[in-house]
């Protein structure tokens, strides 16, 4: 299926905005009946280290249960950042997006999705937490591409320990400890776990 041309906008103005050298690759699942368009681009910073987006990931619904009991879809586009070398978050990414594409699966920040990394990698980090796109937040706040608002949402490795962290805690207590109290390198998917 041809990419939309409010996919094709997004996928620019994601390319533009964050990064250089573009790339788009495609991924597909298991028997090859569905795929998913991500978009790579090279930190600015740190030439090192790839920056990714799913695209289209955004036609689909994603319906949160809002606190009145009313129902919103939030469409979203979800990044994932890491060093050059693991060449696996690529895998992951196109993984974590067939949840919500073809399963339904739904996510926001704080949403977990349980050991999506244990089948690329054998580390700490384990699963996947949605968090805003903090590194970014004044280039991808909420954009219209056409009738839909894209929201971006990054995917951030965790590790039992800071599973279980969450849990006790929440999810806003988790991110403070990951990023204000260790400022963990959220580059190495193979980082060591801080709790």
């Amino acid at each position: 299926m041809k990419p939309s041309e409010d996919n094709k906008a997004y996928a620019r103005f994601f390319a533009n905005a964050i990064g250089f050298d573009a790339k788009i690759y495609k991924y597909f699942d298991h028997n090859e009946s569905h795929s998913v368009a991500l978009v790579s681009v090279v930190d600015p910073i740190d030439k090192n280290v790839l920056i990714f987006s799913t695209i289209g990931v955004s036609d689909y619904p994603n319906n949160i249960e809002g606190s009145d009991g009313g129902v919103l879809n939030m469409p979203v586009e979800l990044l994932m950042v890491g060093y050059k070398h693991y060449d696996k978050v690529p895998n992951i990414l196109s993984t974590v997006s067939f949840y919500i594409t073809k399963d339904g699966l739904e996510c926001m920040p704080g949403t977990i999705f349980v050991n999506t990394i244990s089948d690329f990698y054998d580390s700490d980090m384990k699963h996947i937490m949605f968090i805003e796109p903090y590194l970014w937040a004044d280039k991808l706040s909420k954009r219209e591409f056409g009738k839909k608002k894209v929201h971006c949402l990054l995917l951030v490795p965790i590790s039992d320990n800071e599973l279980d962290y969450r849990g006790e805690y929440g999810a806003n207590a988790l991110e403070r400890l990951l990023f204000a109290d260790e400022e963990i390198d959220l580059y190495d998917i193979k980082r060591k776990s801080v709790v």
